[in-house]
């Protein structure tokens, strides 16, 4: 009976060493799970502030592309309106043109009248 509650003490033991081992896996492993929550945790908040950066980025993009279209638009008019400038100022200088051969043609006659 001795020897039979020998075997069973140190089968006991074996077991609850075992249990012991079991345990702490059971504890590492856990620990290792929270850590890899922590971590994807993590990983999504830095997807978060990634995913507003890039919405960020497309907003000032789109607002650079609004401001590039507004300014290729008011200097597409500067050149229109400096092209309606230089042709007023060749209107301008064909009368000019036509007022100054009407007056040397009036001096002309005015001079023959004296003349005369």
């Amino acid at each position: 009976i001795s020897d039979m509650i020998s075997s069973l003490q140190q089968e006991t033991n074996i077991i609850a060493h075992s249990m012991v081992k079991g345990r702490k896996l059971t504890d590492q492993t856990v620990t290792g799970i929270q850590e890899a929550g922590h971590s994807l945790q993590a990983i999504m908040q830095a997807i978060e502030t990634l995913s507003g950066l890039a919405a960020q980025i497309a907003t000032a993009t789109e607002q650079q592309n609004s401001v590039s279209i507004d300014m290729n638009q008011q200097i597409h008019e500067i050149s229109q309106s400096s092209e309606n400038v230089v042709n007023q100022a060749n209107q301008t200088l064909n009368l000019t043109k036509t007022s100054e051969g009407l007056a040397k043609k009036q001096n002309q006659m005015v001079e023959r009248l004296l003349d005369s």
